[in-house]
């Protein structure tokens, strides 16, 4: 069994002023941290686990802002959560976005609380935008946030996301360093290029003769 994963493309940065008018328009003010999380409200992407791990985010870094991007059936008593621990002002669940690389390019750090993920597509674009991550230890996302570029912890556990969260917030250099590594992780393996080189190989593993034209036909 040979296992090819997911392709997706860099998200250039936004220009400086853009970026700043996008977090304005977001939460007002553009110095405030600002996190992001992109999934359907579904039980699978462990949401209350990170609700509660932003309430004591917050303890620390009251300015510090979680953007959800996603809709979905859980909307409403997420809303109820969020109101319940006072987080109105630290949570905003944007709904459903059609420029989401816009977002992730204005944000500082990527959270994932899912509770079993295949190879989450949101995950490989958020570090194609050069974002550290966050993210909880299933299925396949220890293959893709490898050493450097972000931390994983135990999934249903709000205080390791809280404490992970607060690391990256804390150091900013850090932080930095690790979207870095996230971008170029992204670049050398999963753009598109390696996407079709390992196509390549394999066909030319199992079917006689030139297959590049039968790769390429795959993927016009």
């Amino acid at each position: 069994i040979v296992a090819i994963p997911n392709a997706v493309t860099l998200i250039p940065p936004l220009a400086q002023a853009d970026r700043e008018a996008l977090r304005r328009e977001l939460v007002g003010d553009a110095k405030r941290p600002l996190l992001i999380a992109v999934g359907r409200l579904m039980a699978q992407k462990g949401y209350f686990d990170l609700i509660a791990a932003f309430d004591t985010v917050r303890q620390s870094f009251p300015d510090a802002v979680l953007v959800i991007v996603g809709r979905g059936h859980l909307h409403d008593q997420m809303m109820a959560d969020i109101k319940t621990r006072q987080l109105t002002d630290n949570i905003i669940l944007l709904g459903a976005r059609t420029d989401v690389p816009r977002l992730l390019a204005a944000s500082d750090l990527y959270v994932s609380s899912s509770h079993w993920e295949g190879l989450s597509n949101a995950l490989l674009e958020a570090m194609a935008a050069g974002l550290p991550v966050v993210a909880t230890s299933v299925n396949d996302t220890p293959n893709v946030v490898a050493a450097g570029t972000g931390q994983l912890v135990p999934p249903q556990a709000p205080a390791a996301l809280a404490d992970a969260i607060c690391h990256y917030l804390a150091h900013p250099e850090a932080r930095k360093q690790a979207g870095v590594a996230a971008r170029t992780r992204i670049a050398t393996q999963f753009d598109p290029a390696v996407w079709v080189q390992q196509m390549l190989a394999l066909y030319h593993s199992v079917v006689p003769g030139n297959v590049e034209t039968a790769v390429q036909e795959q993927i016009a």
